[in-house]
């Protein structure tokens, strides 16, 4: 359970920093661990989308869903 939340916590830390890349095994190490955390799952799909598609350098870490 520790292990998933450290993978968790450096995955986020990823996150924010815009290194999407870097994030997304992370998230999918958390997931492995803790399949049933829906955060992981989100962040880890956010994390693929914003991969494929670059904020601004500015960007606050709030994150913009074009799609319902």
């Amino acid at each position: 359970m520790l292990e998933a939340r450290d993978q968790y916590e450096i995955a986020l830390e990823k996150y924010f920093a815009q290194d999407f890349e870097g994030a997304i095994p992370l998230f999918e190490a958390a997931l492995k661990l803790r399949p049933t955390v829906k955060a992981g799952e989100v962040l880890r799909f956010r994390s693929l989308s914003l991969a494929a598609n670059p904020r601004r350098n500015d960007w606050s870490g709030v994150y913009e869903a074009v799609e319902k």
